[in-house]
């Protein structure tokens, strides 16, 4: 609404103000491009691809797997979530998309409409060689640290545009608005989360250890999808945060489009044996960023490669650092 009428702000919280007709509708788009994003990524995860070379294994031996797994369950997300009445919208609408099912409960109804015949048994096999069409939501969090970039209270559109303005001379990261924040303070919150965030996954990869312990089969967090609603500006220095950006390079980003799923992908090398984040292409494009965008190997030796490029101070750089472990210095 407060991009339709700016004066909504001087009546209307910030955090108050809900989404037009569009912004649901734009919702509803980025919940359901999710969904296909994310069953595409299961059925090509390395994590998928094991576990049916397992499978094909057991069966050349004329072994059972007893708990087939990778045929039933669904891609995971745990969802965090900007506290403002439009990103709860959003995420109330992409959260419709992930659970509208071609093989949900609708069907479970529809086998037991069956013949009395049909045992429980044959039911649940039948289920199992149906595929899924669903995402399963393991938890969501409202997180304060998300929200937008703190403009100031009650805000007179036209002050607010001259500190705009200003933002614009002075420099997007360092700039504070008057009784707001600047977009270091933003910086500095989500540096924050996603310390929390990565207590969270050492927390779920331990209970995940527990259960598949305890059901004796091969469950693991590493079908778990996180997602971010939250707002341009703040998703941008997320971003700049995780993958250690320069301030001149958030100076360069722009804004996405309103609703735009911005994708980093888990990718796996198996030279070094480890698993790190890239940003997509697409995404790369609509925030106006440059070149690798990932954390295939440390920031600084990454910096030093792009400021020695075609000099032999490059070769003394690749002489002295190793290829390590960029888990070792970033957030999962």
């Amino acid at each position: 609404m407060g991009n339709v009428d700016e004066t909504t702000y001087a009546t209307t919280p910030d955090w108050k103000i809900s989404l037009t007709p569009l912004g649901i509708q734009q919702a509803q788009k980025a919940g359901a491009e999710l969904k296909t994003l994310l069953l595409q990524q299961q059925q090509r995860s390395p994590h998928k691809q094991q576990q049916q070379q397992q499978q094909q294994q057991q069966q050349s031996v004329g072994v059972k797997d007893e708990h087939p797994q990778h045929e039933t369950q669904p891609p995971l997300v745990l969802a965090y979530c900007s506290p403002y009445h439009r990103t709860l919208q959003t995420w109330k609408e992409i959260q419709r998309q992930l659970h509208n099912t071609t093989n949900n409960n609708n069907n479970h109804n529809h086998h037991h409409r069956k013949n009395d015949t049909q045992t429980k048994k044959e039911e649940d096999d039948d289920d199992e060689k149906k595929p899924r069409s669903w995402i399963q939501v393991i938890g969501m969090r409202q997180e304060p640290r998300l929200a937008e970039q703190q403009f100031g209270n009650f805000q007179n559109p036209a002050k607010v545009l001259a500190s705009k303005e200003e933002r614009h001379a002075f420099g997007r990261f360092f700039y504070r608005f008057p009784n707001g924040e600047s977009g270091l303070d933003v910086y500095s919150r989500v540096t924050s989360f996603l310390g929390s965030l990565n207590r969270d996954m050492v927390l779920l990869q331990k209970n995940s250890r527990l259960s598949a312990a305890h059901n004796n089969n091969n469950n693991n967090n590493n079908n778990v999808n996180i997602v971010c609603v939250t707002h341009g500006l703040t998703m941008r220095l997320f971003l700049m945060r995780y993958f250690q950006l320069s301030v001149s390079e958030f100076e360069e980003t722009t804004n996405p489009p309103n609703g735009q799923v911005v994708v980093m992908q888990r990718e796996y090398c198996p030279a070094t044996n480890h698993y790190f984040y890239r940003l997509q292409e697409e995404s790369k494009k609509v925030l106006n960023l440059k070149g690798d965008i990932s954390t295939e190997i440390p920031v600084f030796w990454r910096n030093n490669k792009k400021n020695n490029n075609n000099n032999n101070n490059n070769k003394m750089a690749d002489d002295l650092l190793e290829p390590t472990n960029p888990n070792d210095f970033d957030f999962p």
